[in-house]
């Protein structure tokens, strides 16, 4: 409450006179200038930090549901389809679920499975 005979002073738009002095619009200025490239300084940090913890977060699921399926793929190997390979020559592959047959002409034309060296007669 201003005292008994005193004026409030009230600046218009046509005074020419900034309420808090002459550097005030000019102090407001480089503040405000100031406080709008540290919000978007803090802006470009908080969403870095947001993509990095994504990309961070993908890395981990990956790492942990590759982890999970090698563990169950030996117990899957059996239900997978199987391979016959046809050759002229034995491979010699010897790993383990590896069945090595060979198949021989016999006399007659049919064919049977005989020694491997019994086909190449």
């Amino acid at each position: 409450m201003p005292r008994a005979g005193t004026a409030l002073h009230r600046p218009t738009a046509f005074s020419g006179r900034s309420p808090r002095g002459p550097w005030s619009a000019a102090l407001a200025r480089v503040w405000g200038s100031l406080i709008q490239q540290v919000v978007h300084v803090l802006r470009g940090s908080v969403t870095l930090l947001v993509v990095v913890g994504l990309f961070w977060t993908a890395t981990n699921f990956a790492t942990v549901e590759g982890t999970e399926l090698a563990r169950a793929f030996p117990g899957q190997v059996a239900t997978l389809p199987s391979v016959e390979v046809d050759s002229a020559q034995p491979l010699d592959i010897v790993a383990p679920g590896v069945e090595v047959s060979c198949l021989g002409k016999a006399r007659d034309g049919a064919i049977t499975t005989a020694a491997c060296a019994t086909a190449e007669d």
